[in-house]
């Protein structure tokens, strides 16, 4: 029997990988989509399988393959119109969507077996009962466990070593990285104790009596909810302008900031946003100098959801936006529904969320505004060891402008970093140029940019947080092994060590690591070998070190060649006895075999792990910058189908099945 052409199988399987990227790889949806066009593609295959038989009569086969050419020229379309789907929230992506709940609405319509009407029995009768399935168990189950959650919050959190959010030891596409994000905060909050005196200090000056007339204007927010959630926001920030002096609150839903994630901006929309000074005009969203994010929704928010517009997603995104664009160490963010408001506590380690209180009626909400906005600075969640550099500050701005080529208006930081020896100050950019973090809160959160010292030296700045547990390392101690081992292709520490102060406490304590190299790093785009090769090479035979954590993020291209840096999840290969299996590295480039590891301890990393994952490297960077034939679609379903493939299997993420796929097609 003949096979099906490769043109017909790869426009199916294209069309597989669009049909999950359009919906954000939401699995029910995906289902529905493909069960709508899949008799199409029944029936072409079907017509394929007649031209391709002989004993088709000629003016048959004419007809059918002008019916085939008819429906790939309509593929076509239906393809660029899945694509726009997957890369906006636009009115496409509301068609897509409504697609698939009709075909949801139409299978559970056929599906359920609805009582028939008999005259015999009586109104009341067991016969006209709906049977009690287990999916509606859970739905009960699901109600349930949301009024706990009113009550408490749920469970605790543990140091991230890898997220899927690119080039983090921890991605995700447009709204799907919210979903991300939701996901990665999902079971990371702890039962807040006595969260306004512990976090916010009680000012000098009394809080405003909040007597009738403040609880009056609260009220009227309410009520103009019944209107609509955005209704309420303008009422609302004139109720609790009286309680934070020194903020100004505007309503911001309609400006999104245009900090980009994955080159597309428009991700980071608060409903309100509180800054500092009077109010201002221009009501766009500016992340970089919000105080507080302020999210209204008409429904309380869910501790887990796939919904990518999902309240706690939404929160966690801003969240993480604040600590990424900001000096900051945690940042706090209220939500509020029509009667009801929550505070959120963030961190590098987790996130504090209150339980719901009345804000009509208690005083929760008016005293943490007013607390807040009297707070000292670091209690506000500024880092004190990073401040920013003013023309009077006996710095010369403009050289160290010009020694890093930034544009004459850059507004320039100071960093102090701690050493063994004495703390040294460096200045440069807050948010790396073209490289901004992602927006999610908790994790190691690296990032890193060129910064000069008072000498005008050059060297690269590099900031993470990490776990305080007995097996956790300062990277710094590391490149003093690889040193003494005579391994090349590294970076040359100028400072490394833990910040001083006291960090984050939501649940695992995790501290600021800064680190100074003193190497400058050059684009990778225009690169396709990979150099950090060798340092690998010689860490492992040298030094019994393993890298764990090979990306395209930790290889520096130098003027003098290429470096391997990131160490700090590194393993000696002398400590795999005790090693605890915890999966590390950033989800692209881990090695199938981890990926797809199904025991509950995970698997070692090993040596072939680490080489694997410059491979991936190699693909992927030649995928984003290569010489290749193929259009910017099919590189996205490729990075999308390939890099970024992953479920839940048994608590914990899994992938790499495609990986696989790809060395068997080899």
């Amino acid at each position: 029997m003949s096979r099906l052409p490769s043109t017909f199988t790869s426009l199916y399987r294209l069309f597989l990988r669009t049909t999950s990227a359009s919906v954000l790889h939401y699995s029910p949806a995906t289902r529905n989509l493909r069960q709508l066009w899949r008799p199409v593609f029944v029936d072409v295959a079907q017509n394929i399988k007649k031209i391709q038989d002989d004993a088709t009569a000629a003016s048959s086969r004419r007809e059918m393959q002008k019916y085939i050419e008819e429906w790939e020229s309509r593929m076509d379309n239906t393809l660029k119109f899945l694509y726009t789907s997957a890369t906006s929230r636009g009115l496409s992506h509301r068609v897509i969507r409504n697609l698939s709940l009709l075909v949801l609405s139409e299978y559970q319509r056929n599906s359920v077996k609805l009582p028939v009407w008999n005259p015999r029995l009586a109104p009341d009768s067991n016969e006209y009962s709906i049977e009690m399935t287990h999916k509606n168990m859970n739905k009960l189950e699901k109600r349930q466990h949301a009024k706990e959650f009113d009550k408490k919050a749920v469970n605790a959190l543990d140091q991230m070593s890898t997220t899927t959010i690119p080039f983090t030891s921890n991605h995700y596409v447009r709204d799907l990285r919210m979903t991300g994000v939701g996901n990665q905060m999902r079971d990371k909050f702890v039962e807040p104790t006595l969260f306004l005196e512990e976090f916010l200090p009680i000012p000098a000056l009394p809080v405003p009596e909040f007597g009738a007339e403040q609880k009056a204007k609260f009220r009227k927010a309410s009520e103009m909810s019944e209107a609509g959630e955005i209704a309420m926001y303008e009422p609302f920030i004139l109720a609790t302008t009286e309680f934070c002096p020194t903020l100004s609150l505007s309503d911001t839903h309609k400006y999104p900031d245009d900090i980009t994630w994955v080159h597309q901006p428009g991700l980071i929309k608060p409903d309100i946003c509180a800054r500092l000074g009077p109010t201002l005009t221009n009501e766009a969203t500016d992340i970089s100098t919000t105080e507080l994010c302020l999210r209204g929704s008409e429904t309380p928010f869910k501790a887990i959801s796939r919904d990518p517009t999902d309240v706690l997603a939404q929160l966690a995104t801003y969240a993480g936006a604040q600590l990424a664009s900001q000096p900051r160490t945690h940042c706090f963010s209220i939500h509020f529904t029509r009667h009801h408001v929550r505070l959120f506590r963030w961190d590098r380690s987790g996130a504090i969320v209150t339980r719901r209180v009345p804000f009509a009626e208690e005083t929760y909400l008016v005293d943490s505004l007013w607390r807040y906005s009297h707070a000292a600075r670091q209690d506000q969640g500024y880092d004190p060891f990073v401040t920013e550099v003013g023309e009077d500050d006996g710095i010369n701005v403009q050289n160290v402008r010009s020694a890093l080529k930034l544009d004459e208006h850059a507004r320039i930081w100071r960093f102090q970093v701690t050493s063994r020896d004495n703390d040294r100050f460096f200045y440069g950019l807050l948010i790396p140029p073209r490289h901004p973090s992602p927006c999610i809160p908790t994790g190691r959160c690296t990032q890193g940019s060129p910064v000069v010292d008072e000498n005008g030296e050059l060297a690269y700045l590099k900031e993470t947080w990490r776990g305080i547990k007995p097996h956790a390392k300062i990277e710094g101690e590391v490149y003093e092994t690889l040193h003494a081992a005579s391994v090349s292709n590294i970076p040359t520490v100028i400072a490394s060590g833990d910040a001083k102060g006291k960090w984050q406490c939501t649940v695992t304590e995790v501290e600021r690591v800064p680190t100074l190299l003193h190497s400058v790093p050059r684009s990778r785009s225009q690169y396709v070998d990979i150099p950090g090769n060798k340092a690998h090479h010689d860490a492992y035979a040298r030094a019994g070190i393993l890298h764990c954590d090979v990306s395209l993020g930790n290889i520096f291209i130098t003027k003098t060649g290429g470096l391997l840096i990131d160490w700090d999840l590194s393993k000696n290969i002398r400590e795999f006895g005790n090693n605890e299996f915890e999966l590390t590295g950033t989800w692209q480039f881990i090695s199938a075999r981890l990926l797809s590891t199904r025991t509950p301890q995970g698997a070692p990393h090993m040596l072939a792990d680490d080489l694997e994952s410059f491979y991936h490297v190699l693909c992927y960077l030649t995928l984003l910058s290569g010489q290749h034939n193929l259009s910017p679609s099919a590189v996205f379903a490729q990075i999308s189908d390939v890099y970024n493939d992953r479920w839940v299997y048994r608590g914990r993420m899994a992938g790499g099945t495609r990986k696989i796929g790809c060395f068997k097609d080899r």
